[in-house]
């Protein structure tokens, strides 16, 4: 399903304001297992209980909003990212681009990351339909702020192939 066109529940898609909501339903993937919650049911949710500003994500989405969909998250800095991974937690992150390689946006973004593979980091971006691996450097460079993800009762990420992704991808 392309969920790029769908409305994020207020005036923007998303597509264009809903890269929060996309990694948000990719963690649940990763972590459950299940496919029941999509970047729209997320969105609806953010929409529902004041978790958006200005047409994007804010932080109570992955605090509060991940914990109404039994998952738990901790706030860790750049340099928990590795370990973080290595306990077999999702991450959420949010930055801005800096420099070649960057996953982020100039204007800002919201990826997750399910793993390692190869000593690099299993990139979900909301924007391509597939993962990538890229190095923990890029990661961190832009970063803003970063939730490892576990479920409630601390079950870590599933072993899912690592291209799957819930991707909006380029809008036509």
């Amino acid at each position: 399903v392309n969920f790029g066109k769908m409305t994020n529940g207020t005036t923007t898609t998303i597509g264009t304001g809903g890269c929060g909501p996309t990694a948000l339903a990719n963690v649940y993937r990763n972590i459950t297992g299940r496919t029941d919650v999509t970047p729209t049911t997320v969105a609806n949710m953010a929409i529902d209980n004041g978790y958006t500003t200005n047409g994007g994500s804010n932080a109570g989405l992955f605090t509060e909003g991940a914990g109404k969909l039994g998952l738990a998250t901790q706030r860790i800095g750049p340099n928990d990212l590795g370990n973080a991974l290595s306990r077999g937690d999702s991450l959420i992150l949010s930055g801005v681009k800096k420099g070649s390689g960057s996953p982020y946006t100039t204007s800002g973004h919201i990826i997750s990351v399910k793993g390692m593979k190869n000593g690099k980091a299993i990139v979900q971006d909301p924007m391509k339909s597939s993962s990538t691996t890229m190095p923990l450097s890029n990661l961190t460079a832009g970063l803003n702020k970063a939730w490892a993800v576990t479920g409630a009762n601390g079950y870590g990420n599933m072993s899912w192939d690592s291209s799957s992704n819930i991707g909006y991808g380029p809008l036509r």
